[in-house]
């Protein structure tokens, strides 16, 4: 199990890129301290930065696509950072029921010990639309 991040302090700027009616593309950028809490009940606090790209896209038929690429460096220690990339999808099945799919994969340059650097994972499921 991953930490439960608890923000101390932040701020941070977002800039909107693309947006017309069937895209939108933003840019995060911010910096502050987190505290994270571990399983074993330990904890730290590291000086973090985000930089983060999503977009959203609406396609033919109701399909809509969201794309989000963040880098999370500790400000501290420039060579410690992580990198999450997640790409999701729906599509609608009927008026109320849509398929969801998702690709996540979290990179981690100092994982704790007995902890994975690289994590991939994919999402399926049935979204009730009302």
């Amino acid at each position: 199990m991953g930490p439960r991040e608890l923000p101390i302090n932040r701020k941070g700027e977002r800039a909107q890129i693309c947006l017309d009616r069937n895209s939108r593309t933003g840019l995060d950028v911010g910096i502050g301290l987190l505290e994270e809490r571990f399983a074993d009940t330990s904890s730290r606090i590291i000086g973090g930065g985000i930089v983060r790209l999503d977009s959203r896209q609406s396609l033919p038929g109701g399909v809509s696509l969201e794309e989000r690429l963040t880098l999370l460096p500790d400000v501290t220690r420039w060579y410690r950072y992580r990198l999450n990339a997640d790409v999701n999808g729906r599509a609608p099945l009927t008026k109320t029921i849509s398929l969801r799919l998702g690709l996540n994969n979290r990179f981690d340059t100092s994982p704790r010990p007995g902890v994975k650097k690289n994590d991939f994972s994919l999402q399926s499921g049935i979204g009730f639309d009302f």
